[in-house]
This record gives C-alpha cells, sequence and structure tokens, in this order.
C-alpha cells in the first residue's frame, strides 16, 4: 500500500491558514468567522482555487463560492472602469467592407466592435493593437 506524500501548499495558501488556525485558537465559543478573514479566504481562493482552499482552511464550499462571486460581482473590472466610446473614421476613398468583431479574454472581459469602411489589412492591424500586439 502507497503512502501519500504531505501536500505541500503554497506559500499565500499556507499563510491564510496560518490566520485562520491562529483565529480558531483564540477565538471564544462558536463566533463567527470575521469578515478580515473571509477576505483572506476569498482572496487565497481566486487565486488557487475554491475547492483547495475550502480542504487547506477547513471551510464550507458553498460558502466560499459565495462570498468569491459577490465579491467578483462587487469590483468592477478594469474594461468596465475605462470603456468609452471611440469612432474611427477610415482614411482613403476606395471601397471598404464592414465587418464585426467580438473580442473575448480568458478573464471573461468581452468587446464587440461594428466597423464598416475599413480595408481588410486595417482591420488586422486594428485587431492586433486592441490585443496589445502591436501592429
Amino acid at each position: 500500500m502507497k503512502r501519500k506524500s504531505p501536500r505541500v501548499l503554497p506559500a499565500g495558501l499556507e499563510a491564510a491558514q496560518h490566520h485562520f488556525g491562529q483565529w480558531r485558537t483564540t477565538r471564544e465559543g462558536s463566533s463567527r468567522i470575521p469578515e478580515r478573514l473571509w477576505t483572506v479566504a476569498a482572496r487565497a481562493a481566486r487565486r488557487f482555487g475554491v475547492h483547495r482552499t475550502c480542504r487547506a482552511l477547513r471551510l464550507d464550499y458553498a460558502v466560499l463560492k459565495r462570498r468569491v462571486a459577490s465579491d467578483a460581482a462587487a469590483i468592477p473590472s478594469r474594461a468596465a472602469v475605462s470603456a468609452s466610446f471611440v469612432e474611427l473614421v477610415p482614411a482613403g476613398n476606395g471601397p471598404r467592407a464592414e465587418c464585426v468583431m467580438e473580442l473575448e479574454e480568458p478573464s471573461g472581459a468581452r468587446m464587440r466592435i461594428e466597423v464598416k469602411g475599413f480595408a481588410p489589412a486595417d482591420l488586422v492591424a486594428l485587431t492586433r493593437n486592441l490585443r496589445g500586439g502591436g501592429a
């Protein structure tokens, strides 16, 4: 029969585990988990995953998942904060194409662009610039 090797926790999760351990040894009765510890747990869950964090910190999965989701909804994303309308006017008088571009980041941020009057080469350059790849 194989023995399981002890699990090695990442430093951030180990620090959160230490904070919870200290609180559990000093709390009185069955007091609720303080908000500062829920904040630590939610931050760890976003970084290391809800399941892994729940196991390390001995928390209820559904409660932590709900807190992580509500924290994410309360924090506006960078894209939402800096979003604005920008009109790009093409140069030249030749025949131009129309298209719709939909970009989605791995984080879930989405952008829809309706373009009229750009040549295909201009659309490629625009897409590269929007994605941060340069022209």
